[in-house]
């Protein structure tokens, strides 16, 4: 004969007892189980504070009860990027660069001999679009450089040039100007093509648009890819031959969020890529990527199949004539 359970599934305790089975009544008032102890010492003839002694757990983090506002706080690191590089303050655009050169000149290093530097201008990130000008199908703006400090697209080229003047060891800039400043674009690379890489990376944001009509509308010196614009190694390996068939160079880049795959310097070592844009040393999948490359030079080395380090050498970009400026444009 059995009988069956009709009482739901749960966990069952003891009336007031707690967890570990010791006796814990329910009172009426705080002070309640203190008055009862003293009055169980008055009945034993002994004194509290002189016979006795008492500690109280208060377990003060089991009564806190956390109040929670209907908001949404987001909190980051101080001067981090999203992937974590360092990226400080600065009090003035050309305070990175000069830090650069001290540090180069403590290390008794030439900048523009012994090492170069490219600038990731990311001009589509400090454009501030004018939206007056959009009732009227135009998109005009001006790029913030710095908190409270804007520039026109010609003023611009004016502060890439005097940046490449005064900084030698800049060779490269990548994404300058949006694709939209076509005038400007033309003016930059009159400008600086024949000392400096123009560079672009978000001025090709999709393969088809690329392959089929970017570099005869954008025309730049060198470009950018990536594995998430370009999905496929195929992909990549076509879009190379392209660029080197127009006389441009290649930059292979990572991703955001990648992984310590190292498939990328081999594949950058491969295509004989001038460039490889792997991020700072400040995360394990880039160092992963750096750490191969050298592993590679080290084996050409080790076989005398190393090439020697040859002169940068400028492609000559020939810019298409500015698209003609509608009437009414001097005016505005």
């Amino acid at each position: 004969m059995s009988s069956r359970c009709t009482q739901k599934p749960g966990m069952v305790t003891a009336r007031n007892t707690t967890d570990l089975g010791a006796y814990a009544p329910q009172y009426d008032k705080l002070e309640q189980p203190l008055d009862l102890v003293q009055e169980a010492l008055a009945a034993l003839e002994l004194q509290a504070g002189e016979d006795v002694h008492m500690a109280i757990n208060c377990a003060a983090h089991e009564m806190f009860e956390l109040y929670i506002p209907m908001c949404y706080v987001m909190v980051t690191a101080r001067n981090t990027t999203d992937l974590g590089a360092y990226a400080p303050q600065y009090d003035k655009l050309e305070q990175p660069l000069d830090l650069v050169q001290e540090a180069l000149a403590a290390l008794e290093l030439q900048a523009g001999e012994d090492v170069h530097m490219a600038i990731n201008c990311a001009a589509h990130e400090m454009f501030e679009l004018d939206t007056r000008f959009l009732m009227v199908g135009r998109e005009k703006g001006k790029y913030e450089v710095m908190t409270g400090t804007q520039k026109t697209p010609d003023d611009m080229v004016d502060f890439y040039s005097d940046i490449l003047t005064r900084y030698p060891g800049v060779i490269g800039l990548i994404d300058p100007l949006r694709k939209q400043d076509k005038t400007a674009w033309v003016k930059l690379t009159q400008a600086v093509s024949e000392k400096c890489y123009l560079m672009g990376d978000q001025v090709y944001p999709r393969t088809e648009k690329f392959l089929v009509q970017g570099m005869e509308e954008t025309k730049s010196s060198a470009a950018v890819f990536s594995l998430h614009s370009l999905t496929t190694v195929t992909d990549v390996i076509d879009a190379a031959k392209l660029v080197e068939d127009v006389g441009s160079e290649v930059v292979l880049a990572a991703c955001q969020g990648d992984t310590a795959d190292t498939t990328l310097t081999d594949l950058a070592v491969g295509l004989w890529v001038k460039f490889a844009k792997f991020g700072g040393l400040g995360r394990g999948e880039r160092v992963a990527k750096y750490n191969r490359l050298a592993q590679i030079e080290a084996r050409l080395a080790d076989q005398d199949k190393l090439a020697p380090h040859e002169e940068h050498k400028f492609p000559d970009i020939l810019p298409p004539p500015p698209p003609e400026e509608p009437e009414g444009e001097a005016a505005d």
